[in-house]
């Protein structure tokens, strides 16, 4: 400084400019630490800080991944894309004492192997015992027809549940029908499905009188749900009661609606006439598409749906008459 300057008298910003290198070197910091040292800290605290980033964030990523694959997994358990449809009569003579060990036994060994290598949602079996307890996951309701006759309703019990209203659908003289109202757990999807075994003679009154019972029982369900499936033994061929007229007369028809048609590839009925008649049927009022659905284990089983399978091949009780086992039929309704 000039002699009549003092140094102390100087301004900080001018002192600064006049310090040398050593001083910088020897100069501390407010927390006691020299400049040096301190940018050596900033720069491994940043250091460190990446290495946490990368260590970290394929975790992250993973764990972003896996949240998205559940929200993604669970958003499509939530939509109901089909319902799986079963339709099935082995007939009343498989069950009797004589054949129960044999045909009975294998038959309800059938149902619970295509109820769960099918995942169906829902099924109706004609003339099943009550004895009969469906696997894990299913449960049954069954409803009489007089002398021994059932019509068993069996539903996917961890994806629906019943709902109302309660029907009583009964027509008796060894005829039944059943009549219930499900709600898709997940989605909220409400349906009434009618199971069924006809009586015979598509053109009589009594046919008739059959299809206006299930008309008053399925109409109970109109202010749930107007969507129905029928789920029957229909006892008649295609030519003399087509699906549509079904639907029409038991009064399901939605307006401006066009119902889904099965396109039945093989005959179900029977085994004492050799498979002649379209008798089984799976029969929806709403829906996409409608896909018959075969069984590749059944369809070796039974020559291709030709032929009965061995254990069903017995006669009615007290006579050399064959008996009436059906083929069973599934079905895919998208929706």
């Amino acid at each position: 400084c000039p002699s009549q300057c003092s140094c102390s008298a100087m301004d900080p910003t001018s002192r600064s400019l006049l310090r040398g290198p050593e001083d910088e070197v020897s100069l501390e910091s407010s927390e006691g630490l020299p400049v040096r040292h301190r940018w050596f800290l900033v720069m491994f605290g940043i250091m460190g800080i990446c290495m946490a980033c990368l260590i970290l964030s394929p975790r992250l990523i993973h764990r972003t991944f896996v949240h998205d694959e559940e929200a993604i997994a669970i958003a499509h358990s939530n939509q109901m894309r089909g319902i799986t449809l079963f339709q099935f009569n082995p007939h009343w003579e498989c069950f009797k004492p004589q054949n129960a060990e044999g045909c009975g036994r294998h038959a309800m060994a059938l149902v619970s192997e295509l109820l769960e290598r099918h995942d169906v949602d829902l099924a109706n079996v004609v003339e099943l015992p009550e004895s009969y307890k469906p696997p894990k996951g299913w449960s049954m309701n069954c409803r009489p027809g007089g002398g021994g006759e059932t019509t068993c309703i069996i539903w996917r019990s961890n994806k629906w549940e019943v709902i109302g209203p309660s029907t009583e659908c009964w027509f008796g003289r060894g005829r039944s029908c059943n009549v219930m109202t499900f709600e898709h757990l997940a989605s909220k999807f409400k349906v009434t499905l009618a199971g069924a075994h006809f009586p015979h003679g598509a053109g009589t009154s009594w046919y008739s009188e059959f299809l206006g019972i299930l008309n008053m029982n399925l109409h109970k369900s109109k202010n749930v749900t107007e969507k129905v499936i029928i789920l029957a033994d229909s006892n008649a061929g295609l030519h003399q009661k087509s699906d549509f007229s079904i639907l029409t007369e038991t009064g399901v028809l939605l307006p401006h609606v066009k119902a889904p048609q099965m396109w039945y590839s093989y005959r179900t009925c029977c085994n004492n006439i050799g498979y002649h008649g379209f008798f089984d049927r799976i029969i929806a009022n709403f829906g996409s598409k409608l896909e018959l659905v075969k069984d590749e284990a059944y369809e070796k089983q039974s020559n291709g749906y030709k032929s009965t399978p061995a254990f069903a091949r017995v006669n009615l009780p007290k006579s050399g008459t064959w008996g009436e086992y059906h083929q069973p039929i599934l079905g895919y309704l998208s929706l």
